[in-house]
């Protein structure tokens, strides 16, 4: 769906082109993409550390950390929120072979100790998306899978109506964007139609 075509959707709720028609289809796209953690935003890259540097940059697409893993070593680091980090880290600049990391800001991974050589990092993260107002023109697709995007004409429809004190109309745009969501969440919140899931024993229980 382009964002032509979003906006026409949009002004057949009575909107018109003095609406502020891509700030509302901008705030429709969030509340979709904030909705689930969705597995078409995840993304895959190969980052390298630096000697000497702990901060590991990621690309400016990055919204949230899913997997850190150094292949050169083959070893998974483990993940600790920053105030843990702040608690539980005495010397931020000892160098050695990175095991935890942090996020911080925005588009950074702290590593910890402070990598001692350049290493390979395979980063599996969730991405953000492009704001619909910022699309290169109005025949660029919106930033999302075809089938992902009405919901957000529902959302904004909402926003619109709910500006315009039309509170009954926009809960009923509300329920009907609440509905698609969930049913466009049962088809993606599995990513495979192989053996049903099984619990994995990963502290080893069944060892004792």
């Amino acid at each position: 769906m382009t964002r032509a075509q979003a906006r026409t959707l949009l002004m057949r709720y009575g909107f018109d082109t003095t609406d502020p028609l891509n700030d509302w289809l901008d705030e429709g796209q969030i509340m979709v993409q904030d909705a689930h953690d969705w597995p078409f935003l995840q993304v895959l890259a190969s980052v390298s550390s630096v000697v000497g540097n702990p901060a590991l940059s990621l690309p400016t697409d990055f919204f949230k950390i899913q997997s850190v893993r150094n292949v050169t070593n083959m070893r998974k680091l483990a993940n600790m929120d920053i105030e843990g980090f702040e608690r539980e880290v005495d010397n931020p600049s000892q160098a050695g072979l990175p095991s935890v990391y942090t996020v911080l800001g925005t588009g950074t991974l702290q590593l910890y100790p402070v990598p001692d050589a350049t290493d390979s990092y395979r980063v599996i993260y969730q991405r953000d998306v492009t704001p619909i107002s910022t699309l290169a023109s109005d025949v660029t697709n919106i930033d999302l899978p075809h089938n992902i995007c009405y919901p957000i004409i529902l959302c904004s429809a909402y926003i619109g109506l709910m500006a315009e004190n039309e509170e009954d109309r926009a809960q009923t745009a509300l329920a009907q964007f609440d509905n698609a969501i969930e049913q466009r969440w049962q088809r993606y919140s599995t990513t495979d139609l192989d053996e049903p899931k099984q619990v994995v024993d990963v502290m080893e229980y069944g060892g004792w």
